[in-house]
């Protein structure tokens, strides 16, 4: 059930709970530089215009068939841009009127709506989760008929499928990890509203993994959700944290992962490359570089004028950096090369 004719209406930086009840089998998909997990079998679109969308569908040719979506826009209408398209999606699905029946704050600031109503004649449920940072918004739903809503877990599948959580308890701390004394962090970054990730992604190449670890202890659940939705850095960052901390948990794109699954994510990754570590790391280099650009743009060290050409300089520095790669790979923990160097075969 697509809730919107646009780009499928459904892509949030969502919240996840607890689970309450043995959903779906999932699998990660991917597309249009986002990714999310689906339930086995559904097929799964994504497309870069106008706006990323990542789409998954149970039954493609009914109109009336459950879909999840995630999707990444820009703040074109200021920081209640995603809220807008959730309310459009909802319009446009529920025609004949909707109703709220549940809303929750989540970590991160999250919103999670459900509503119900009728969709062509039909009871109908969605889910839909927003949230804006950084000048980016991000929006997920789920839209199903009533009774195949709550068969597939309800706002419980869209929290599994973006890998969030709820609110921590009072008192509640972040991850704990090992690897040396706090990383201090200067001055000029604890203005952000996310210091440790500002800092973190701004000096990563030049950070020890024991360093990493503990920057992510630091990080508030705004800079762990922001983390989180950079999905292919966040796990690089798991995995170099890993290497001082090797008992570290993180949310990378989806639920909470342990080191082993991060670190056999990305040897599958480079094996999937062709060996080509330069060629793994592309799509991470990628999304640190998005979120560099962004606070620079955001803190004023970059005019306005300057920020379209600075993002794209910055991002081909980035993805030719020799230097940056090398230093990722190290900290790593591996004595790897990149395919193109003398002496250097992928294999």
């Amino acid at each position: 059930m697509k809730p919107s004719s646009v780009a499928p209406i459904a892509a949030l930086t969502l919240l996840a709970a607890s689970p309450t009840q043995a959903g779906p089998d999932l699998r990660m998909v991917q597309g249009a530089g986002l990714q999310m997990k689906a339930p086995l079998g559904w097929a799964v679109q994504s497309s870069n215009t106008p706006i990323a969308v990542l789409h998954a569908q149970a039954r493609p040719d009914d109109p009336a068939s459950p879909s999840l979506s995630f999707m990444q826009m820009p703040l074109s209408q200021g920081p209640q841009t995603p809220a807008l398209m959730a309310e459009q999606a909802a319009r446009q699905l529920f025609t004949k009127g909707f109703q709220v029946t549940a809303t929750e704050r989540l970590a991160g600031g999250v919103q999670l709506t459900t509503i119900a109503g009728e969709a062509k004649g039909v009871a109908a449920k969605m889910a839909a989760a927003v949230s804006a940072a950084n000048h980016v918004g991000y929006l997920a739903v789920f839209a199903a008929p009533a009774k195949e809503f709550d068969r597939l877990g309800g706002a419980q599948l869209l929290m599994q499928a973006v890998g969030l959580q709820r609110q921590p308890a009072l008192g509640a701390k972040g991850p704990r990890v090992q690897g040396g004394t706090a990383v201090q962090i200067p001055a000029a970054y604890r203005r952000s509203k996310t210091p440790a990730l500002h800092y973190l992604v701004d000096r990563f190449e030049a950070l020890s993994p024991a360093q990493v670890a503990n920057l992510v202890g630091q990080m508030n659940d705004t800079g762990r959700l922001v983390l989180g939705i950079s999905s292919a850095f966040a796990s690089l960052v798991h995995a170099t944290a890993c290497q001082a901390a090797p008992q570290l948990i993180m949310s990378v794109g989806g639920g909470p992962t342990n080191c082993a699954q991060t670190i056999s994510g990305w040897r599958s990754t480079v094996q999937l490359s062709g060996g080509n570590v330069q060629a793994a790391l592309s799509e991470a280099v990628h999304q640190r570089n998005q979120l560099v650009v962004a606070w620079r743009c955001e803190s004023g060290a970059i005019d306005k004028a300057s920020c379209g050409a600075y993002r794209s300089g910055r991002a081909q520095y980035n993805a030719l950096s020799h230097e940056t790669s090398m230093r990722i790979i190290t900290n790593l923990g591996g004595n790897g090369c990149l395919v193109g160097d003398a002496n250097c075969v992928p294999y």
